[in-house]
């Protein structure tokens, strides 16, 4: 079966917090599942439970994200931006979604 990486893991996007980075790397499977889905053209099906599994994860890693970053970075410009940043993630995959549903 072949497969293709857009987005290959490296340990650059590595924070040092475990549990953030092991997010990090799941997000990345779940985007490069999804582009193989793109290219290779897997079930219907399959697009519809890769995009809501990446929606629903990217909410849970970005909730988990967002609440270490308010505790070190409280009302700090660069929080606001970083939460910004997740909204406009989360949207597009929503929008995607939407897409694909009609």
């Amino acid at each position: 079966m072949e497969t293709i990486e857009i987005f290959p893991w490296n340990h650059h996007f590595d924070t040092g917090l475990a549990k953030v980075d092991e997010q990090h790397a799941r997000l990345v499977e779940l985007l490069n599942r999804l582009a193989n889905h793109v290219v290779f053209h897997t079930d219907p099906f399959s697009a519809d439970e890769l995009l809501d599994e990446l929606a629903d994860y990217t909410v849970y890693h970005f909730q988990t994200e967002e609440a270490i970053w308010h505790r070190y970075f409280p009302d700090d410009a660069l929080e606001a931006s970083h939460r910004q940043t997740h909204a406009g993630f989360v949207e597009k995959v929503l929008e995607l979604k939407a897409e694909k549903d009609r």
